[in-house]
């Protein structure tokens, strides 16, 4: 289930209206709330063909409370709808048709993966905390700021056929390349 938080870059007041914009979202949601959700960001594509001003925040949610959540958490923060566009929400099918790029991902620790500048920066300015880490209470016990979901793998005798093999198991599957990492 994906959800698309939609921001007017004019009401934003920003050059860095990306990391505004994750302000906002890092200010209204915490990290546990989202264990699981891919996140994406970037101009809507209006805004590229110059219809509209608008940021867009996506999260890609395991299911669908969790977009709820994130719905109406935004929904009920003034600091979102001093700074939304409207529509405010995106939701289902429609958010494919915007050109977002991966802006990271949270565990389901709780653990930032963070893959772009603007929702890291934004969340180390927010919290005072350099990313990627968990802001829950204790997360100083977790260190080092790893994450792995798996355990670990013995190494393969023949690490080309064994790269082979995972490059076949991704173009097959159909999911984006950022989901296996």
């Amino acid at each position: 289930m994906k959800i698309i938080a939609r921001f007017d870059i004019e009401k934003l007041k920003s050059s860095s209206y990306g990391k505004k914009a994750w302000k906002v979202v890092w200010g209204t949601i915490q990290l546990e709330d989202l264990a699981g959700a891919d996140l994406c960001e970037g101009d809507s594509a209006a805004t590229l063909k110059g219809r509209e001003n608008v940021y867009c925040i996506a999260f890609e949610c395991p299911n669908s409370p969790m977009v709820e959540l994130v719905r109406s958490r935004l929904s009920a923060s003034s600091d979102f709808r001093l700074v939304s566009a409207q529509p405010e929400f995106v939701v289902g099918r429609e958010c494919d048709a915007q050109p977002l790029v991966p802006a990271g991902y949270i565990t389901k620790r709780g653990l930032f993966n963070v893959e772009a500048w603007n929702p890291r920066n934004a969340l180390t300015e927010l919290r005072g905390v350099e990313q990627p880490s968990s802001l829950s209470p204790g997360w100083m016990e977790r260190l080092p700021f790893t994450d792995y979901e798996t355990p670990e793998r013995p190494q393969s005798e023949n690490p080309i056929a064994e790269a082979r093999r995972m490059i076949d198991s991704i173009a097959s599957s159909g999911k984006p390349w950022w989901k296996f990492w």
